[in-house]
């Protein structure tokens, strides 16, 4: 995997990053830290996990790192770090789905 499709988002409240890998639940998961990091502004602006659109997400690239020592030492030796995987194959299917279908067909 490309390092520069790598970003980390985090919730330095909770000790908490992802390791998030583009068409893997990664717009959910950049959703779930800008609520844990901004509650109440996202509810606020009547905001949903599940609805949010990556273009258009509410806390946009805050809180998102792309160096993954400099986020190691941010959030100190007690971080939780996690990634979610997906199936190969169902990615590629959606990867071309999104990126050539969808913004190819009229």
């Amino acid at each position: 995997m490309e390092i520069d499709k790598l970003y980390f988002p985090i919730a330095p409240r909770y000790h908490l990053l992802v390791c998030s890998i583009a068409k893997v639940a990664s717009t959910i998961n950049t959703a779930t830290f800008c609520y844990l990091n901004n509650r109440t502004a996202f509810l606020a602006g009547n905001r949903r996990i599940s609805k949010e659109i990556y273009e258009t997400r509410f806390c946009g690239d805050s809180n998102h790192y792309r160096n993954f020592t400099a986020v190691q030492h941010l959030l100190g030796e007690k971080r939780i770090e996690y990634a979610v995987v997906r199936n190969p194959i169902s990615r590629f299917l959606s990867g071309y789905t999104d990126k050539c279908i969808k913004w190819v067909s009229p």
